[in-house]
């Protein structure tokens, strides 16, 4: 017995309009309750998305009945049927994707897309066509077969263009099957549109055709925007700031802030939007811990935008690279002036745009910059999102290193550097190495390296006094020897389990990076500063070491072509070290 919801399956055709329409209706409107309101058990997870599958094959059959020949009765022209059998068999295909059956999808989409043609596509036709383009390109993608998806999703894209051209109002897929036209045809349309351009982005994206996919990524963002329906905000606010990174990498930094404060103008909305929900509500839970968290990835995106406008400032003021070639940092053209014209943004623009040139200037990035970083450590705390904690006091220690380059005070630099040593031992010895050393392995070898970075500071006062006061040395010395540990820890974390000594060879991932952690403590090594010749031949001696572990480890290791240039700096230092040696020994004898 049927309910009052179910559709009597139907092996014999309608004899009269009337029944026709009701029956195309039924199962029409049956299928897509199914497809879009109904929740299957654990245990039958595809049982709804199979039943509407099977009324719109029941659909399949009846059209295809009379796709050759008039039927007495149907009240459909041949152009309506053709249509329809597009759209029916669009939606058999998405099921087929559905519930995992791409062969089936493939097939059915080839079936539809037979039936159209593109040279004389019309309001009957263009959405139902949209439709299986889009459902193609995204089968083939699936596939990684980008250059084939792309064909069929330009098709798309050039069948809008040319169809919104001619100005005419395009057909529903739902009035099709009920008879009724709700004016609903053109925001299918664009929605099917906005589709074509999201997967655009992606296959261009999969093509490595970055400009192209950062170009459709903000056309979808825009198309999204202007619909004003149809879309997760707070996943446009995510959208728009992740393009923000790729617009300030290649110095579009207008254009890059500009979809950062668009993303900040949503965020904003939302969270007005979330005071009206009550607080004792599910959704008022749920949506606080999404604002909180994506709000943080915002602010996370601001600090990228800093460091990157930083990095392309530094760039620039320090002049042209080894071979004389000045550096381009102009964006490409094609990526100026992109933009969301509907959103008055000036008020969320609060960072600059241009090239730092000064500490006046660096001071307000950096500024703004630790606002954020502040911001996304609320959330992003040690003790429930250990990874993105650690990589945001990174980013921290990056903006005071920044800062310190446009700061001609030494002592002001110094300071600096000892803000970032400070956070980021913090964090190191919060850590637990066995579970995180990943992340401590980063922070070691950070650490080791601001450590040289101040000591060298340092050791250009030292140098330019006639007279050193011993507290600096002292100083400068602690500050190599706390350096020289911790490339030590991070150097001895890849040592052989078995022979808790160095490993023949490095994984080849890490082993430029672990060879030039020794270079970093050998020259480390050569910067301590004491009057005592016995310790001053120690640290030497602990220098040459280092450089001919180097030189062994690369000439035994001579197929891994990228330690070539350490290979050569090495080779010198063991040339030159045995000399310096010498003299300290001489000195000492003589003492």
């Amino acid at each position: 017995m049927a309910t009052e919801d179910s559709v009597e399956p139907c092996h014999e055709l309608p004899s009269i309009a009337s029944d026709w329409r009701e029956g195309i209706k039924k199962r029409y409107l049956r299928a897509e309750q199914l497809l879009t309101e109904t929740k299957d058990a654990p245990t039958q997870p595809y049982k709804s998305k199979y039943e509407a599958r099977e009324l719109l094959r029941e659909l399949v059959d009846w059209l295809r009945s009379v796709s050759d020949e008039r039927i007495e009765g149907v009240p459909f022209s041949q152009d309506e049927i053709n249509a329809m059998l597009v759209r029916v068999l669009a939606m058999v295909a998405n099921v087929d994707s559905e519930v995992e059956e791409p062969a089936s999808a493939e097939k059915n989409l080839n079936k539809a897309l037979s039936l159209l043609d593109f040279e004389s596509c019309d309001s009957l036709s263009v959405t139902g066509a949209l439709h299986v383009l889009n459902q193609l390109g995204l089968l083939w993608s699936m596939r990684e077969d980008h250059e084939r998806a792309l064909g069929y999703l330009q098709k798309a894209e050039n069948l809008y263009g040319s169809f919104v051209s001619s100005n005419v109002e395009p057909l529903d897929t739902k009035s099709f099957f009920t008879g009724s036209t709700d004016g609903s045809g053109q925001n299918e349309l664009e929605l099917l549109y906005t589709h074509t351009l999201y997967f655009l982005a992606q296959v261009f994206k999969a093509l490595k055709m970055n400009e192209k996919a950062a170009l459709y990524c903000h056309a979808t963002l825009k198309k999204q925007l202007e619909r004003g329906r149809d879309y997760n905000k707070i996943e446009w606010a995510i959208n728009a700031a992740t393009l923000s990174q790729y617009l300030a990498e290649r110095y579009a930094f207008k254009e890059a802030r500009h979809h950062l404060a668009a993303a900040e103008y949503v965020m904003q909305a939302e969270r007005a939007a979330f005071q009206d929900i009550p607080d004792d509500s599910d959704e008022h839970a749920k949506l606080r811990e999404t604002l909180e968290y994506r709000g943080s990835d915002v602010a996370r995106c601001w600090v990228k935008y800093c460091l990157l406008l930083f990095c392309a400032s530094r760039e620039r003021l320090m002049g042209s690279d080894e071979d004389s070639q000045p550096r381009n940092t102009e964006p490409p053209k094609e990526l100026i002036g992109l933009g969301f014209p509907s959103l008055d943004v000036k008020e969320y623009e609060n960072v600059s745009a241009s090239y730092v040139l000064d500490y006046d200037d660096a001071k307000k990035v950096f500024l703004f910059a630790q606002k954020c970083c502040n911001s996304a450590l609320e959330y992003n705390t040690l003790d429930g999102h250990v990874t993105d904690h650690v990589i945001i006091c990174q980013d921290l220690s990056k903006l005071f290193e920044f800062l310190a380059f446009y700061d001609d005070n030494e002592d002001n630099q110094s300071k600096m550097h000892k803000r970032r040593i400070d956070l980021l031992s913090k964090v190191v010895t919060a850590l637990n190495s066995q579970y995180y050393l990943e992340l401590c392995r980063s922070l070691w070898l950070e650490l080791g390296s601001i450590c040289l970075t101040m000591a060298e500071i340092k050791l250009s006062k030292l140098n330019s006094s006639n007279r050193p006061e011993p507290k600096l040395v002292t100083k400068c010395n602690t500050i190599l020897q706390n350096g020289v540990d911790h490339v030590e820890k991070y150097i001895r974390s890849y040592d052989d389990m078995k022979t808790q000594g160095p490993p023949l060879r490095y994984p080849d991932e890490v082993a430029k990076e672990v060879i030039s952690a020794h270079l970093l403590a050998a020259n480390m090594y050569l910067k301590f500063v004491s009057a005592d010749g016995v310790k001053l031949l120690y640290y030497n001696t602990k220098s040459l070491d280092l450089f001919k572990y180097v030189v062994e480890y690369c000439e035994r290791n001579s197929d891994f072509k990228e330690l070539e240039g350490e290979l050569h700096l090495a080779k010198q230092m063991e040339l030159l070290l045995p000399a310096k040696l010498s003299r300290i020994s001489a000195r000492i004898n003589d003492d």
